[in-house]
C-alpha cells in the first residue's frame, strides 16, 4: 500500500538538521497534494473499511493499514503550513473555506 511509503516521508524533521527548510517544503507539498479531496476520500475508505469491522475479526492487514493511516494524518497534520502573508485575497479564503467544508462533508458521509 501506498501509505507505507507516504508515512516516512512525513516524519518529522529535526530543526537543527542542515536542510530542514528544503525538507519542509517538500513536506508540505506532500501536504497539499494528499488534502486534496479523492486522495483524501481514498484514504478514509481505506480507514472506515478497516475501521468497520469487528475488533476480533480483523486481520493483520486491517489493523497495519489502520496504524498506518492515522500515523500519516498525525504526520501531516504536525506539518507546518506555509507562511501567508496578511492580505490573502478574498477568492482564495473562499476556496479554502469551501475545501474544508468538503472535507468535514467526506468524513461525515464516509463514516455513516
Amino acid at each position: 500500500m501506498l501509505v507505507e511509503i507516504l508515512v516516512p516521508l512525513t516524519w518529522p524533521v529535526d530543526i537543527k538538521d542542515p536542510v530542514y527548510l528544503e525538507q519542509v517544503r517538500y513536506m508540505q507539498a506532500y501536504k497539499a497534494a494528499m488534502s486534496e479531496a479523492p486522495v483524501l476520500q481514498s484514504l478514509l475508505r481505506f480507514l472506515v473499511k478497516a475501521l468497520s469491522k469487528p475488533v476480533r475479526e480483523r486481520l493483520d492487514r486491517d489493523v497495519d493499514n489502520i496504524r498506518l493511516i492515522l500515523s500519516l494524518f498525525r504526520n501531516l497534520i504536525m506539518i507546518p503550513d506555509p507562511q501567508v502573508a496578511g492580505n490573502i485575497p478574498a477568492d482564495l479564503v473562499r476556496k479554502a473555506r469551501h475545501q474544508v467544508r468538503h472535507c468535514i462533508l467526506s468524513i461525515s458521509n464516509l463514516s455513516m
